[in-house]
């Protein structure tokens, strides 16, 4: 403001990124703007965790002015009714390790936050900006009172933002302060607030209550001082009459708008408020809600005031003149002002509270002021509902329910007058399902090993946000083992502790909170890590769908895939973002095996959790499963001695090798089976070097595949194994010598120094004349894929002599497999010797 700048609240929360957590408070409140410019800004910065304290006779108008709106499914209202106005103007955003208080003039409408001139201020701690954490407290403890005078209908939210580690932490930084009028008037506490004789007070607030009393009291209470009035003409509240008669000896500055540099606007409403007291040696500017009325400054909301609240800023004796000269104000002495107004609404007996949606009805809840006999009707039909006290609780059945929109109507007869209320309800479900993210403390209580409903998607959603995902995060995740070891050598009282872990610093809130995560985290890892041992096939069914549908001459059911929503879009972002980290070397090698299976376990159960809806493609699925196995594979450092990891992961990667190859049968083309297999063949490649398995893999596949066994694959062995096979394209020394014996008799296989030399017997030597293309490929492969080969020599000889009447005794081929050059020696019985000149021969 001193440069004459304007600040949109809007902008500023657009550019509010870090916060899990918005409270809000609001007299007027406009749905519609509130759902379509600020609530989508939240959601854009995954603020999804939204309550709104407003006032509850406000809140009946704005209802009945929508149709519909998304109350009680991804935010929460509170409604609060008091025999004054619920006035406050404050947004809170919590997260983990900062917050964000704006406070102020403004409601929520289009007026309060894009039409009007507002003053408000935004107030910010973090471990970079620590000074005003006493002020974030102070409007923490504002909405816990706030809350426990009204229906506390977000009640585990508020209970949530008291495990913040920074909750109940401050100090005063004697520079600004939050106050309220909930148990003292706010006049009493400036009063008490400021030591020194007033001089001089400023105040420029657009409405005074008509007999101008707090105005006269506030003069009355600072007798020394010289009191200025800034009005805007025709627009502010304001009784010339009761000045003129009162005596009050204050000087009025009348304006149009603002000396400022904006365009649009500076002749606009002015709804800012703001008093300011100066002294001989400081200055104080009192801003937020409060006008210049006896409900707002000389009440508490149990006498009848209003519920308001402001900050209070000290600083030099000018500091604040910058806010004043913004005035445009012109010597005037005949100016339009108007007397405050009050809506006389016609008194019902009825006043609707809120509505609560369970699984076999809505209860409406109403307040009633009188105990005659009543009908109730929603669209003609009668409800049944019961009394209790002064309330009235009115149950809308199952099959009346589903078919009602957000926002509906009941009518109530009493003695042949009609009233219409419009309702609106809340689901504690459906809004804690929207709310992707979770207190550690929330998610703990909730957590069930064998829940199968959607609040089992929060955990591992939470799972996922705790983990650490790359190199800033595993350093994040070091610290967070140092602080767990601290707390535990607290736990034992043990002081002499591994110095390698111990933080020399003051961390109470901080290590307490990470200890709770870190025990949050690693139950919930626990379990899906157990459910992966136990049962793997469960998170690698992409292929057998398809290859169930090949067995049977049934035709698959017709399913029906829909449109993933804006949301889950997000939330397939928000997951593949994560996955990214998941295949950092740096992040695989610091943490256990079963920590990595654990998070793995995770992120495969979402993609199953999801299967049926489009929001995560099958060849991504494809592609990122077998890209975290082969990352584990990749580890440097490994247990030998714990086998049962070891069984675990071997049996998962084929589990993976299995599911992959039915799932390439149903593909059309041929470069995504290539693809396929191209990531089965990497995966098999990391397995054969973690584990060396090329020669054994057999009686793995065996179990797998036992027709007996309940975690039988019904697919053909034979088929599988020669699929494996053709993946690893290559003989071992052991598997190689087999495959020579099967060749021939009597066989004798040698490996010297890069030359391969075979030595066999067989029934028909005239066959081979020609090197055996189908061993030359295999003693290639062996040469790429185990231990490079240069020569080759085969020797063969006759099983039998004279056999099929040949005079051959022996055949000599040598192959330079680097040149791709043969030479062969023919030797017959009579000794001749037959050599060929050296060719090219194409293996």
């Amino acid at each position: 403001m001193e440069d004459n700048l304007r600040i949109n609240i809007i902008d500023e929360i657009a550019k509010s990124s870090g916060y899990d957590i918005a409270l809000m408070t609001t007299f007027n409140f406009d749905i519609s703007f509130f759902e379509r410019a600020v609530l989508s800004q939240l959601s854009a910065q995954n603020i999804n965790k939204v309550t709104l304290f407003v006032d509850s006779k406000e809140l009946i108008k704005s209802i009945s002015d929508v149709s519909s709106c998304n109350i009680g499914r991804r935010y929460m209202v509170n409604p609060m009714l008091i025999d004054g106005a619920f006035h406050p103007k404050l947004i809170l955003l919590l997260g983990e390790d900062k917050a964000k208080l704006f406070i102020g003039s403004a409601n929520i409408t289009t007026s309060g936050m894009s039409v009007n001139n507002e003053a408000f201020n935004v107030i910010e701690y973090s471990a970079k900006k620590p000074d005003y954490l006493d002020v974030i407290n102070d409007a923490i403890h504002f909405f816990l009172d706030i809350n426990s005078i009204s229906y506390q209908l977000d009640r585990e939210l508020l209970e949530e933002i008291e495990q913040l580690n920074y909750y109940h932490r401050a100090n005063e930084n004697g520079v600004i302060k939050l106050i309220h009028n909930l148990d003292t008037p706010l006049l009493n506490q400036i009063q008490k607030y400021i030591k020194d004789p007033v001089k001089e007070i400023r105040v420029a607030v657009p409405y005074y209550d008509n007999s101008l009393s707090a105005l006269s009291e506030m003069v009355s209470a600072f007798p020394d001082a010289k009191t200025f009035l800034y009005l805007q003409n025709s627009k502010c509240s304001f009784s010339k009459k009761s000045f003129a008669g009162s005596g009050l000896q204050a000087h009025t500055l009348v304006y149009e708008g603002f000396k400022d540099n904006q365009l649009n606007g500076h002749n606009n409403f002015y709804h800012g408020k703001v008093f300011s007291f100066k002294t001989d040696n400081a200055a104080y500017m009192l801003y937020g809600s409060s006008n210049c009325t006896q409900a707002a400054l000389m009440k508490t909301y149990e006498h009848g005031g209003n519920i308001e609240c402001d900050i209070i800023e000290t600083g030099k004796p000018n500091d604040f003149n910058y806010y004043f000269k913004a005035f445009d104000t012109h010597e005037r002495k005949n100016f339009e002002t108007q007397l405050l107004s009050y809506d006389v609404e016609r008194k019902s007996n009825y006043h609707y509270k809120y509505g609560v949606v369970n699984d076999d009805a809505i209860l409406l809840y109403i307040s009633r002021s009188n105990s005659k006999d009543i009908e109730i009707f929603i669209d003609g039909g009668k409800l049944q509902y019961d009394v209790s006290d002064n309330e009235l609780i009115v149950t809308i059945p199952k099959e009346i329910a589903q078919d009602l929109p957000e926002v509906f109507e009941i009518t109530i007869k009493d003695d042949d007058k009609e009233v219409s209320l419009h309702c609106w309800t809340y689901c504690l479900e459906t809004i804690n399902t929207y709310r992707q993210r979770r207190s550690d403390k929330y998610s703990l209580e909730l957590f069930e090993y064998n829940s199968e409903s959607d609040k089992f998607i929060q955990d591992r959603i939470n799972l996922i946000n705790a983990e650490t995902m790359c190199l800033p995060d595993i350093q994040e995740y070091n610290k967070k083992i140092a602080l767990l070891n601290q707390i535990r050598q607290e736990q034992e009282d043990n002081d002499k502790g591994d110095e390698e872990f111990i933080v020399d610093v003051d961390i109470l809130d901080e290590y307490k909170r990470s200890y709770r995560q870190i025990n949050m985290v690693d139950r919930i890892r626990e379990v899906f890590y157990r459910r992966l041992i136990n049962d793997s096939r469960a998170l690698f069914a992409y292929g057998k769908t398809e290859q169930k549908h090949d067995q049977t001459n049934e035709e698959p059911h017709h399913q029906i895939i829909r449109t993933a929503t804006s949301e889950e879009r997000r939330f397939e972002r928000f997951v593949k973002n994560r996955v990214k980290g998941m295949v950092n070397k740096e992040f695989v090698d610091i943490i256990t095996p079963q920590h990595y299976l654990g998070i793995v376990a995770v992120v495969l159960d979402i993609f199953a959790k999801y299967r049926s809806v489009e929001i995560f493609d099958a060849e991504y699925v494809i592609e990122t499963r077998s890209k975290l196995y082969e990352t584990l594979l990749k580890r440097e450092k490994w247990d030998e001695t714990d086998n049962q990891i070891n069984d675990v992961l071997l049996r998962n990667c084929f589990c993976i090798l299995m599911d992959n190859y039915i799932y390439s049968f149903g593909l059309d083309s041929m470069e995504e089976r290539d693809y396929v297999n191209s990531l089965n063949r990497s995966l098999l490649t990391a397995m054969e070097k973690r584990f060396s398995i090329r020669s054994n893999y057999q009686d793995t596949l065996i179990n797998m595949m036992d027709p007996n066994s309940d975690d039988s694959w019904s697919i053909v062995p034979n088929s599988f194994y020669n699929y494996i096979e053709d993946l690893f394209g290559y003989k071992n020394y052991d598997l190689l010598v087999q495959f020579i014996e099967s060749l021939y008799a009597d066989a004798d296989v040698k490996e010297i120094d890069g030359r391969f030399q075979v030595i066999g017997k067989t029934e028909n030597i005239v066959t081979e004349l020609k090197p055996n293309q189908l061993l030359l490929k295999e003693i290639r492969n062996y040469s790429r894929n185990v231990a490079p080969v240069k020569k080759i020599s085969i020797k063969i000889t006759p099983l039998f002599p004279n056999q099929s009447g040949s005079k051959i005794i022996e055949i000599d081929h040598v192959v330079d497999l680097l040149l791709h050059n043969w030479r062969c020696t023919v030797v017959y019985a009579d000794g001749t010797r037959l050599d060929e000149k050296p060719e090219f021969i194409s293996i």
